[in-house]
């Protein structure tokens, strides 16, 4: 049974959002684009929508009863949908309480879905005490409560975080006993089968599946790699990272940099750099360095004998 805030709705979809800084408008998720360019995350579209309308669901009060807790959103690994959604958040203006798939596990029975209460009572507080919408982000939630067997019926504190999602998603304004906000939850998740059913009902969860398209990998890779090459060097390589993911592109910036600090070792000396870093932080940034064409193709090679090796281990 899904419960109903004890207060009359508002009907006013304007006045519903107008402590939360919220405006349904059709430019608005545009605007949020827009702020890439000077960003160190590229926001796709169709993430920033997902997010959008599932946070404006929730705190249009007139809605509540039909929206959906928690919003789940899938993905293959190394898409970045963590670091997407946080930074889709951060744009909005939406304080966001993370929990982490560690944080859910723990030898004493009980302990991780008490600690999940409290951070939703927490962000609850929040949100009512600067008058700013709050958002709960749980990583990797399958590893915390998946089952990844037929015949295992999962550990004590699997179940009890099971019991608590479902009590959250049907009464998410009382918590043991305690008058709460209503605070969305977003998951991420690999494989949301593993997931119990229960969980996954409508009107308690929302799955949706994040695959960038190529061309979206393609805009991510480029805002990437942005400080590090131009233009050209990056249409360059783009017919050898077909297939790649935008942590492989991550992966890239990590490897010319090891390539920078090698060139800049033989001219300075360990100390000299660190203490330069440190100091000016401006020494060791990749954009006051120039990577030729050989050594980009170079460190492509790496990355793409790295990926080789990484997919051989889950065969």
């Amino acid at each position: 049974m899904i419960s109903q805030p004890n207060r009359k709705c508002r009907t006013n979809v304007n006045n519903a959002l107008e402590n939360f800084n919220l405006r349904i408008e059709g430019k608005y998720i545009q605007s949020i684009l827009n702020l890439n360019e000077n960003r160190p995350i590229y926001v796709t579209a169709d993430i920033a929508q997902m997010i959008y309308l599932h946070l404006v669901k929730n705190f249009i009060m007139d809605t509540r009863s039909n929206a959906a807790l928690i919003l789940a959103i899938t993905g293959p690994f190394g898409i970045g949908k963590s670091a997407v959604i946080k930074e889709v958040l951060r744009r909005l203006g939406i304080i966001t309480v993370t929990v982490g798939a560690s944080e859910l596990e723990s030898e004493w029975a009980g302990k991780p879905s008490e600690l999940l209460k409290n951070k939703y009572k927490q962000a609850s507080k929040i949100q009512k005490d600067k008058k700013q919408p709050c958002c709960i982000v749980i990583d990797d939630i399958d590893l915390a409560m998946g089952f990844f067997s037929e015949f295992a019926s999962g550990t004590t504190n699997t179940r009890h975080l099971l019991s608590c999602f479902m009590e959250l998603a049907d009464n998410p304004y009382k918590v043991d006993g305690t008058c709460t906000d209503r605070i969305p939850i977003i998951f991420t998740c690999n494989d949301l089968s593993k997931i119990y059913g229960a969980v996954k009902r409508p009107r308690r969860m929302r799955a949706w599946h994040y695959n960038p398209s190529a061309s979206d990998i393609t805009a991510i890779g480029r805002h990437i790699l942005r400080c590090a090459i131009d233009e050209g060097l990056f249409n360059d390589i783009l017919p050898e990272t077909q297939g790649w993911t935008p942590a492989d592109y991550a992966q890239l910036l990590s490897v010319l940099q090891e390539y920078m600090l090698g060139e800049l070792s033989q001219n300075y000396s360990a100390d000299v750099c660190i203490h330069t870093a440190f100091k000016t932080n401006t020494l060791l940034r990749v954009d006051n360095y120039a990577f030729d064409s050989a050594m980009l193709h170079r460190a492509v090679l790496e990355v793409k004998e790295g990926i080789e090796e990484t997919q051989k281990s889950y065969v």
